[in-house]
């Protein structure tokens, strides 16, 4: 070590004091060795002083850890949890490492751009991943999972594509329509003839539509001919038997069912955007309208979705069908409609038929029944393209309808897209009226607003979540664009507004690229209320359980309590006629839940000796109260 002049001597170091009648001269400074002979290690011995400042960190960090683990949405189910819920959620996050391992590295790798490979993982484009998805044990485990409310499913997309094309073809009077003739080639803009190539983009272009008609409504088509004119009508059994699959590849109800749902190379194709995916969504919902417009797929479609909320494990639902004066339900035969209130009398006589007969089944042990199913409600919906006029009329009949139905109304939204609609703002006069006619007739009948579903910032669309605010809504339906307004979160988690997240949706409609990147992390960041729901499953290849799979595998250390806490929200923020509805229906699903928690032991840690000696104490015990506790108050966080 080299010392300047007025430098005190270390002792022992032989260096003469400073009575020295000239300064020694300063030694040169050693020149540091070369990079190459620097050998880097993490082992650095710091003084004394340097690991009680580590040390003093270490306490401020962990402090700040604990106040964020307070703060989490999960924290009261983490911090109740039972032995049997701690060793399942040990469980779950296993499953999630060992599905990474097993069936996403196992796939291999991805080639994309300029040959470059990519890891699979779980979490990265759902559509890209769903076949593997299937294959989880995740999914396995997000499908037994009781989800307790499905708040945001639109009525019309939540079966599986087959559903309503089988039923279709065994119609007499059903058609099919198109925007394009279903041909090979380039059509000439001029002529309209094809030039004879094998481009197949008509039918990939082509808007699909169906519809049951009487005689004098048909407009005689082939849609496999040159001649064939937009939108004639061709009998659905005569498009089934001539359609071309020997040159498609596929029959034709495969092709219609492929028609049906979004793929993957047009969801995540460069150019793709939200508004090119609402054109393809649009025409998609079109195509399943003409095919859910008639009595007896509605009434069959009813019956069937109800089974569905069973297998899925749901226990309850608030199902979003549309309302309009002009609504298209007819006969079977085409030649009578069936009215708003029609519909909701088909909706209500199946789920009472449906609830008794569930009942009955579950008490004669036939397959596919369940203990606790609490049926559904409807939440009447009418399209935000309209006028204030037709809006209005949308509103009284809601009124009328609660005061018919009050056990299965649950409240009023707008559908549609949000940035090609008119914003809640437009008719807040309308909205206003309808809250003081509620009020005078002793009726309540939330709103539950489809708003915030847009990455438009600043403009009227982006607005919607203020005018959802001060109508009071109760619930708001995707709200990914809520982060973005902090005085609106702020005021709706103060007045306990939940938002119903789509979180597949909202990715295949182009808000987010990869459920990672979800507005839900966010929220449930501030530990805003929320469901978790899918929309329009039908077009996006999924179910509940893939939503719940999905905000599962974005969060890594989102586990069994997670789940939980979501779960019991969708029951909390439900629209139950009365508290002790609520409070029924939170017993029903915790008798479900403690029945989960059990199956996770049994199914995936059985040889674990912790867990056999937990199964041991729970089976002595001879009920199930040791396995979950009901939902306590929340911890005090008055620290933060």
């Amino acid at each position: 070590m080299t010392f300047g002049s007025d430098a005190p001597a270390p002792a022992g170091s032989g260096l003469k004091a400073a009575a020295t009648t000239a300064a020694a001269p300063l030694a040169t400074p050693a020149s540091p060795p070369p990079a190459a002979a620097v050998k880097h290690t993490n082992n650095i011995q710091h003084t004394p002083e340097i690991l009680q400042l580590r040390e003093a960190y270490n306490v401020q960090r962990h402090r700040v850890a604990d106040d964020e683990a307070a703060y989490a949405f999960d924290h009261v189910c983490r911090v109740n949890a039972t032995q049997a819920e701690c060793l399942a959620n040990d469980v779950l996050l296993r499953l999630k490492q060992e599905d990474q391992e097993l069936v996403f590295n196992g796939a291999g790798l991805q080639t994309g751009y300029g040959s470059q490979e990519h890891a699979r993982f779980a979490g990265d484009h759902y559509l890209t991943n769903v076949s593997l998805i299937q294959k989880t044990k995740v999914l396995q485990a997000a499908r037994k999972m009781p989800k307790g409310a499905h708040l945001h499913i639109h009525y019309n997309a939540c079966l599986a594509p087959t559903v309503l094309l089988n039923l279709a073809a065994k119609m007499d009077r059903m058609f099919i329509m198109s925007s394009k003739k279903l041909l090979f080639g380039k059509e000439d803009p001029e002529t309209g003839k094809m030039d004879g190539s094998m481009d197949d983009s008509n039918f990939f272009l082509s808007a699909i539509s169906f519809s049951i008609l009487a005689p004098e409504k048909e407009r005689p088509g082939n849609l496999f001919s040159e001649e064939y004119k937009e939108n004639q009508t061709m009998p659905f059994r005569q498009f089934l038997a001539e359609f071309p699959a020997d040159k498609i590849g596929k029959s034709a109800m495969d092709w219609l069912a492929h028609k049906l749902v979004f793929s993957a190379e047009e969801t995540y194709d460069i150019p793709q955007t939200a508004a090119g995916a609402w054109q393809r969504f649009n025409d998609r919902t079109k195509m399943m309208k003409g095919l859910f417009n008639y009595e007896t797929a509605y009434r069959e479609y009813t019956k069937l979705f109800l089974q569905d909320l069973l297998d899925d494990n749901i226990q309850y639902a608030e199902i979003r069908p549309n309302f309009m004066t002009n609504n298209q339900l007819w006969n079977d035969e085409g030649t009578k409609q069936v009215d708003n209130a029609g519909i909701v009398t088909i909706i209500t006589d199946a789920c009472d038929e449906f609830v008794a007969r569930n009942a009955a089944n579950f008490k004669a042990g036939v397959a596919g029944a369940k203990k606790n199913f609490d049926g559904i409600k409807i939440i009447y919906c009418t399209p935000r393209s309209f006028q204030r006029t037709q809006v209005r009329a949308a509103l009284a009949e809601c009124i009328e309808f609660k005061k018919r139905w009050p056990q299965y109304i649950a409240g009023f939204d707008l559908v549609g897209e949000e940035g090609q609609g008119k914003s809640l703002n437009f008719f807040v006069s309308e909205f206003l009226e309808f809250k003081e006619n509620c009020k005078a007739e002793g009726l309540d009948i939330p709103f539950l607003f489809h708003c915030g579903e847009t990455l438009s910032i600043g403009t009227s669309v982006d607005g919607n979540v203020v005018d959802a605010l001060l109508l009071g809504a109760k619930r708001i339906g995707h709200g990914f664009a809520l982060p973005r307004h902090p005085v609106v979160l702020e005021r709706m988690k103060q007045r306990n507004v939940c938002v119903e997240v789509c979180p597949i949706s909202n990715e295949v409609l182009g808000l987010t690229p990869r459920i990672s990147g979800h507005a839900v992390y966010d929220l449930l960041a501030r530990n805003f209320p929320c469901t978790v729901n899918s929309d329009n499953g039908t077009l996006f290849q999924s179910s509940l359980s893939h939503d719940f799979y999905q905000v599962l595998v974005g969060k890594a250390d989102m586990g069994l309590y997670g789940w939980r806490q979501l779960a019991e929200w969708s029951l909390t923020h439900a629209c139950f006629t009365t508290p002790d509805d609520l409070a029924r229906a939170r017993a029903h699903w915790l008798d479900e839940w403690q029945d989960f928690v059990l199956w996770l032991l049994r199914e995936f840690d059985s040889a674990n000796p912790e867990t056999q000696a937990v199964l041991r104490e729970l089976a002595l015990a001879g009920d199930k109260t040791g396995v979950a506790k009901p939902a306590p108050v929340e911890a005090d966080r008055s620290r933060l």
